[in-house]
């Protein structure tokens, strides 16, 4: 029902709404911060990334990182 008031009213689906507010891939976002797309997954649940979820299906967009975007490997302990 709401796919058909949405396709009546030429109303854009969540998923192209958020790609057209400048948010990114899974993919897109482990490239841009260099690291896997595991790692984004977990600091996505960690709330070191903001994501919108645009699917039942338990998908993501994610908000392009900012200046405080984390870091791989920065918080690990550094042996001498």
């Amino acid at each position: 029902m709401v796919r058909d008031i949405r396709l009546a009213y030429g109303l854009k689906d969540t998923h192209s709404r958020l790609r057209a507010g400048g948010f990114l891939t899974l993919d897109e976002m482990a490239a841009t911060l260099g690291v896997s797309t595991s790692t984004v997954k977990v600091w996505r649940r960690h709330g070191l990334l903001r994501a919108q979820a645009y699917n039942d299906n338990g998908q993501y967009l994610y908000e392009p990182p900012g200046e405080d975007a984390p870091v791989k490997g920065k918080w690990k302990l550094r042996r001498k």
